[in-house]
């Protein structure tokens, strides 16, 4: 499986690590929390919800993905449409660092992630 080296990889698990932790601060823990899974070049970010009388997951659901180009050397947002189709987000669907789009992913202004 090609993906990111390991140097990538370590960087990228620390930031999407202090991503998740800023926005789970801010959600009560026993209803739900943001975590990241990473797939060759691809980040996706996922949402658990737990039941009320449990510590386990009641359903994971994605939201958010965000794939690496090697070529381009840019990153690309997409969303998660009522049909499971992944889409393109605009108006900031690209860029060349990652945490720009975490930010625009924080702020929501089309009401897509949250």
């Amino acid at each position: 499986m090609i993906g990111f080296s390991d140097f990538e990889h370590f960087s990228l698990t620390q930031t999407l690590a202090q991503f998740c932790h800023q926005r789970n601060c801010n959600m009560p823990c026993n209803v739900s929390n943001i975590q990241f899974r990473i797939e060759e070049y691809s980040v996706y970010l996922t949402q658990a919800s737990l039941a009320v009388d449990s510590i386990h997951p009641q359903y994971w659901a994605d939201f958010a993905k965000v794939t690496y180009d090697k070529e381009s050397k840019l990153w690309f947002l997409q969303w998660l449409d009522e049909h499971g189709v992944w889409e393109n987000y605009h108006p900031m669907h690209k860029s060349k660092d990652l945490k720009p789009i975490l930010e625009e992913i924080t702020r929501d202004p089309q009401q897509l992630f949250w």
